[in-house]
């Protein structure tokens, strides 16, 4: 691997020149963004395109003159059911990927797909999920894991019809719940649910697990996917550990507990049930009451050298990204700023 290697990174919000892909390069609140997360000097180094999941001509165009290409762009809204915002860019645009890397002879795509392709439809499931598993596409399935599922789906079946001197390397890596520290303060949904969790805007937890991996996992196993041959041709699930939902708040109550007031709280079983009949968030909560929905991570520490991160250190860890970030107020005490 030399100097000159392309890696092309889509959906920004070494020894690689990389290039990332971005809507946008005139928002000067997206850039400052990237600057501040980066920093300057890298910053400068990285080559900035402007492509769009809907406009396939784009991202072929900013995947010219690339060796691999590492595709993250796909809209996360866990709880939208509009198809058009989730399903059609997911879809189109890895199938655009996948057009590129065959008109440039790219020699690798990486892909963040995600478990949301893995866990629909398999109801009262009671062992791990691994890599063999896919969810089952139903009428009320909803447009994220639909959009997951069939992004990934057509990404395999294009370099399966490939004829064989076409075909180049495939990879899809399928994280859980994604914590950790942010570098943006950008909104996503798992940064804020570690707002929600820091700020106490969750009163009380009902009886729920959640599957979780750490940001800093997910991001080294894409580089691990570039840089192994023998990653090709594979899926891999992260998944760090499914705890209670919570842990996630008791775990932070040593460091940050007095100056964000955070007093976790569990909710029963009555209140969780009463609270359904209003409250579409808890209804789903309430199904799911006391269930363990668990993912294998082991073939990704197998293969691809991922030693997972715990949920206490991604929690504490992404408290001070959070406020660094201005996500959320710095109410900590002058202390524990100094250290």
């Amino acid at each position: 691997m030399t100097k000159a290697t392309v890696v092309t990174v889509t959906g920004v919000t070494g020894d690689f020149k990389v290039r990332e892909t971005v809507r946008d390069k005139s928002s000067k609140s997206k850039m400052d963004m990237l600057k501040k997360a980066f920093g300057e000097e890298l910053f400068g180094r990285l080559d900035l395109v402007e492509a769009d999941l809907l406009d396939e001509e784009s991202l072929i165009s900013a995947c010219e003159g690339s060796t691999y290409i590492v595709h993250t762009a796909s809209p996360v809204l866990f709880n939208s059911k509009d198809e058009d915002k989730l399903v059609k860019p997911a879809v189109s645009g890895t199938v655009a990927i996948m057009k590129a890397a065959r008109k440039h002879g790219v020699k690798k795509v990486v892909i963040t797909s995600s478990t949301a392709a893995i866990v629909a439809g398999h109801k009262d499931r009671t062992t791990a999920f691994t890599e063999e598993d896919w969810s089952k596409l139903e009428d009320d399935t909803g447009a994220y894991f639909k959009s997951k599922t069939l992004a990934e789906k057509a990404a395999w079946d294009f370099v399966k019809d490939l004829p064989e001197e076409e075909r180049f390397g495939l990879v899809t890596i399928n994280p859980v719940i994604v914590l950790g520290p942010t570098l943006t303060g950008g909104y996503s949904e798992t940064v804020d649910l570690g707002k929600q969790i820091v700020m106490g805007d969750i009163p009380m937890y009902p009886q729920t697990t959640i599957p979780v991996v750490d940001v800093r996992d997910v991001s080294n196993a894409h580089l691990q996917a570039v840089l192994r041959d023998d990653a090709d041709g594979n899926r891999f699930i992260l998944s760090a550990e499914t705890v209670d939902m919570i842990k996630l708040s008791e775990c932070l109550v040593q460091t940050y507990g007095k100056d964000y007031n955070i007093e976790p709280k569990a909710m029963s079983w009555l209140m969780c049930g009463f609270m359904a009949l209003f409250n579409e968030e808890v209804r789903e909560q309430f199904k799911l009451w006391k269930k363990v929905i668990a993912f294998d991570g082991s073939k990704a520490t197998r293969m691809l050298g991922i030693q997972y991160i715990k949920h206490d250190r991604m929690m504490n860890d992404m408290v001070p990204s959070l406020i660094e970030t201005g996500y959320i107020p710095d109410k900590r005490s002058s202390s524990k700023v100094a250290n």
